[in-house]
This record gives structure tokens, sequence and C-alpha cells, in this order.
């Protein structure tokens, strides 16, 4: 009985040993190397659906398309006998259909809030046109007040040290079925708070009184004490502070609504060309959708081009 008893012990304690060794490898075996991180650059990014930057015979269709779209719905767009417009930017869709922003004048002077976003289907044709303005302007363009008077009250609205103020010129805000002759100077400066400013201010050309101010810098600053925000000049040259300066230029008056299509690529076209990047992800072309549109055509291609 104990030579058996032995043995079962025997038996048992080598099952173990087996167990044991068997399990050692995958115990202390090193674990395995994370994933490698996708590569910088253009290339990480998925192409956008769409382009602000098509080709130049692409950009040449579409704006001639858009252009005979505004002529023949200019009652949508409140089109008066003394406007004019001009394309200030658009964007193309992968699929062919495009959004084109015009900039109104008025007896040659800038209207803001006059503007027009016409937008064509895929073959180039009139899909729909939406405008800022309710009304077209009908207005004298003679001032009764003086451009340095204009100057004087525009300084005055600026809170802060001015270094320079422009030579005032004449526009024409409008503002719904309103319009108004007005006097844009630009006040340059700083504020109270040391960030840089350069103030827009329309100032009512016969009555004296600001109806409208826009300054191209945004200042931004985090939560809790900090000092003044510093420019991105000053940063060169000194630590970041705890707070920071952007420039950001928008334009006058309400902005007409976009299709869901190029809802993101539409939200660009409230700011001038020049502050359309700072996007991660790279305006890829589309294929082209846009062929030479003549009678028999069944479709027409537009050809998107590289637009980073």
């Amino acid at each position: 009985m104990y030579i058996r008893r032995t043995a079962r012990l025997l038996t048992a304690t080598l099952a173990c040993a087996c167990a044991s060794a068997l399990a050692l490898p995958g115990a202390t075996a090193a674990p395995a190397p994370p994933a490698p991180a996708p590569a910088a650059g253009p290339r990480a990014f998925a192409p956008a659906p769409y382009t602000t930057n098509p080709s130049a015979a692409v950009r040449r269709d579409v704006e001639a398309d858009a252009k005979k779209a505004l002529s023949a719905h200019g009652r949508a767009a409140h089109r008066g006998s003394s406007d004019a417009f001009t394309v200030r930017n658009l964007v193309v869709d992968r699929d062919g259909s495009a959004s084109v922003r015009f900039d109104r004048t008025y007896k040659g002077l800038p209207a803001y809030g006059g503007d027009v976003v016409v937008r064509l289907k895929k073959d180039g044709t009139y899909a729909s046109l939406s405008s800022a303005a309710e009304a077209a302007p009908t207005l004298s363009t003679e001032p009764g007040l003086t451009a340095s008077r204009a100057s004087r009250l525009s300084e005055k609205a600026f809170t802060g040290s001015a270094d320079a103020v422009s030579t005032p010129h004449l526009a024409v805000q409008l503002n719904g079925d309103d319009s108004a002759l007005v006097w844009e100077t630009v006040v340059s400066g700083v504020r109270a708070d040391q960030t840089p400013s350069r103030l827009h201010v329309l100032v009512d050309a016969h009555s004296g009184k600001v109806l409208r101010t826009r300054d191209e810098v945004s200042t931004f600053a985090p939560a809790g004490p900090a000092g003044p925000a510093r420019t991105a000049t000053a940063a060169k040259s000194a630590a970041p502070a705890p707070s920071a300066a952007a420039t950001a230029v928008t334009s006058w008056g309400p902005s007409p609504h976009h299709p869901p299509a190029s809802q993101a690529a539409a939200e660009r076209l409230s700011k001038p060309s020049g502050h359309r990047k700072g996007h991660g992800a790279a305006e890829r072309a589309p294929a082209d959708r846009r062929a030479d549109g003549r009678a028999g055509s069944s479709s027409r291609a537009r050809a998107a081009g590289a637009g980073r």
C-alpha cells in the first residue's frame, strides 16, 4: 500500500511539472509589438469629396455656367439695373455639381451683404440660387457726410491705441430689404488687452451712425489667469504666453445657405482664398465630370484637378 501511494504521488508530481513546462514559454513570451502608426503627410488623409481649386478649364466652365444661371434668374437674386456681380470663389463636388459665390457691386461700389450663391447640377445646368439681400438697392451714392468726418468717427469707435486710419471709401451696406450708403474706414492699432487690431468701421454716409464693425484679428484665450495674448510674431522672440491671437478675415453681411453635399466646403466660401488653408485633409481631384455640353451630349464631366 505504501508503494502504491508513493507511485500515485510521483505520477501527480510529474504531471504538474509537465504542465508547468508547457505553460512557461507562453507566460514568459514577449508581448506583441504595437501596430505601426500611419504615415504622416497628405497620403494619410482620405480624399475630400470636393475641391475649391479645380483646373483652369473646369473653373472657366463652372464660372460661365454660373454667370449664365445668374443672368437667367436675376429676379431671385434681387438684381437691379445698377448691380454687377463678380465671382469670389467656388466649390466643385466629386459628382460635378458646383456652388459659386458672387460679390455684388452697386453703381461700382461694393455692396456688403449682397452676395449671391448659385448652385449648379452635375451637368452644369441651374439648380438653385440664394441671395443674402432681400431687395435690390435703390439709393443715391452722394454722401451727406464728408470723408474726414467719417474718418474721425471711425477712429472714435476704436477701443485701444490707434496707429493708423485708412482713407475712407464709399460702399453700400445691405441688410435684408434695407440699404444704406456708408463710408468704410480701417483703423489699425492695439486693443487695451495688447492684441493687434485692424478694425473695419462702416459709418452711415448721411447720419454718421456706426452701422457695423468687423475686426480682421480674432483673439481667444484659455480659461484661467493669463497675460496679454501674443501674436505669432511675438512668440518667436519670447516664451509663449498662456493665451494666443489668431487672424481671421470674414465677409460683410449674412451668407446664404449651401446644399448639404457641399457643406464642408461651403463653410469655406465665406472666407477669402488666402484663409482657406489649415485643413489637414487634402482636397484631391475628383474625376472629370464636365464635357463640352453641346446639344446631344449625354453627360458633362468636370475635371476638378488637384486641390490641395
